[in-house]
């Protein structure tokens, strides 16, 4: 059984393009930085946003000695706050935000930010745990349901587009902003 979501297939299901400036909010593990990398190419942009110092360093260490990824922005920033991302303003065509808003205190103030550094009529691409899963994912209290985080995100601007396909113990929606 897979446990972890694959995230290039996940973001396979998306219309990337060469050239796109996409954002990977809360790069963890780095696995979504590594694909938007590869599929927008070099003339493209990834911003890695992640508030843990430590591991931005790390993911950008083990980029670097990848080789191949020149097009990453490493930026140590916070998504509860304004201008957290210290991405300019509508400057995304895709954010993804992937088992991280569960983390986050502040979700209205995150989901602003995530709407601020996005172009009119750019996607945003949720991906959470579905579930606790015996303590395999985030504990129950900080599981977001598909319906809160839907609501949260059409009180922030969004627009429900599509349900995408996962692993067994995550989700995934998208999101488009209909204006900036």
């Amino acid at each position: 059984m897979e446990i972890f979501t694959q995230p290039s297939e996940i973001i396979a299901q998306l219309d990337i393009v060469l050239g796109m400036k996409v954002a990977d909010l809360g790069v963890g593990s780095g696995h979504y930085t590594k694909a938007l990398s590869e599929i927008v190419g070099e003339d493209g942009v990834v911003f890695a946003v992640e508030i843990q110092q430590d591991v931005l360093k790390r993911l950008q260490l083990d980029m670097e000695q990848a080789g191949g990824f020149q097009n990453v922005n490493y930026l140590w920033g916070d998504l509860e706050h304004p201008r957290g991302t210290k991405i300019a303003d509508d400057m995304v065509d895709i954010a993804v935000l992937s088992n991280t808003l569960f983390q986050i205190e502040d979700k209205k103030a995150c989901l602003q930010e995530v709407k601020r550094i996005c172009k009119p009529h750019a996607e945003v691409l949720f991906v959470d745990w579905s579930d606790s899963h015996g303590g395999l994912g985030p504990i129950e209290d900080h599981v977001i349901s598909p319906h809160d985080a839907q609501e949260l995100f059409t009180q922030a601007g969004f627009v429900f587009f599509k349900k995408v396909q996962t692993g067994p113990h995550h989700y995934a929606q998208v999101y488009k902003l209909t204006s900036s």
